[in-house]
């Protein structure tokens, strides 16, 4: 939001990039995935910077035993305890997050808001042969994912499409309740955001909610 044809979402609020990948000085595009262990990493160092909202545009490949572990490490009930919200985004591969759960986005925390993609014409976005995954019970929320502004980080405007894009939204959706609400549990801070969602036919059983609702500024 530095840009100023890009307004920012909150203005004000305080970022804090935390390293998931253990590449170095590798290109973006280049950059190993992070895995399980780095991901809990990076969100004990955001605990730790004492962040309230963590947006996780990601996903570990897990099953079994690890995947167990994972779900299973403390950092999930510290961050729960510190009214953290976890937004992550659903995924790019027009899965069913239903059938085929992808995490963290699909884990069983009451403080995590999985966030899909809709396109201009309101219905579940797509770009090329792909699109945002879905879920009637796995994803929480619907924010816009397509065509969407953004800097590429040197002032440059460009247009983005993914469910990352969306999961920024409602991040920023997300800090603007706490902001108002400072005390506010970060399960119910996720409640509020489903339940103020917009339901509309098009995005009828993609997802619990609907699409996003700008929390109303306090006067």
């Amino acid at each position: 939001g530095e840009a100023p044809w890009l307004p920012p979402v909150l203005p004000g609020a305080r970022i804090v990039p935390v390293r998931s990948t253990t590449a170095i000085d590798a290109p973006g595009y280049r950059a190993e995935r992070g895995g399980a262990g780095e991901l809990l990493g990076a969100l004990r160092a955001a605990l730790g910077a004492g962040c309230r909202v963590v947006n996780l545009s990601l996903s570990v490949p897990l099953e079994g035993d690890e995947l167990r572990s994972f779900a299973a490490d403390p950092v999930w009930d510290e961050l729960e305890r510190a009214g953290v919200v976890v937004v992550c985004a659903a995924g790019n591969g027009l899965e069913d997050l239903d059938a085929e759960p992808r995490d963290p986005a699909c884990l069983d925390r009451l403080n995590v808001l999985c966030v899909g993609a809709v396109g201009p014409d309101g219905r579940l976005a797509r770009w090329g042969d792909s699109g945002s995954a879905r879920g009637a019970r796995s994803v929480d929320v619907m924010a816009p994912g397509s065509s969407v502004a953004v800097s590429d980080g040197g002032g440059r405007a460009g247009l983005a499409d993914g469910t990352s894009y969306a999961c920024a939204f409602a991040a920023g959706a997300a800090a603007l309740l706490l902001a108002q609400s400072p005390g506010m549990p970060a399960a119910e801070a996720v409640d509020r955001l489903v339940a103020g969602a917009r339901r509309t036919p098009e995005l009828s059983g993609t997802c619990r909610g609907g699409l996003l609702a700008w929390p109303a500024v306090a006067q």
